[in-house]
């Protein structure tokens, strides 16, 4: 995997959010992972969370972009989806419990830089 197909990946691997991602490219000009990940996918987890739906699939895809050795991709998973979660604390606890140990390694960093 890698920057440029991180958004092609997610529709394989995770083929629930395929509505979402057509939705969104109806009026987006082009494919933009930050902009896709935080309109598509972060709405998706907090949802499948709030009605405790299963995210592990989701959950192994960012595990493995967590440990990705292209930067860019690990600067998605930070800014566009931890980033993100972090401000919903009444969900967070729960995604950090679904998350792998590299993610939630990246979240706790995170949420320290944050003060929470």
């Amino acid at each position: 995997m890698n920057y440029d197909n991180v958004t092609t990946r997610l529709l394989t691997v995770v083929p629930q959010i395929r509505p979402h991602y057509e939705k969104e490219m109806e009026w987006l000009e082009e494919e933009l992972p930050h902009v896709l990940f935080g309109i598509m996918v972060v709405p998706f987890i907090i949802k499948n969370l709030e009605e405790n739906k299963p995210l592990d699939v989701m959950f192994n895809f960012i595990e493995e972009m967590s440990l990705s050795s292209d930067e860019r991709i690990q600067e998605l998973v930070v800014v566009s989806i931890i980033e993100s979660l972090i401000v919903e604390r009444e969900i967070i606890h729960h995604a950090k419990s679904s998350m792998g140990k590299r993610t939630r390694e990246l979240c706790d960093d995170i949420e320290r830089e944050f003060g929470y």
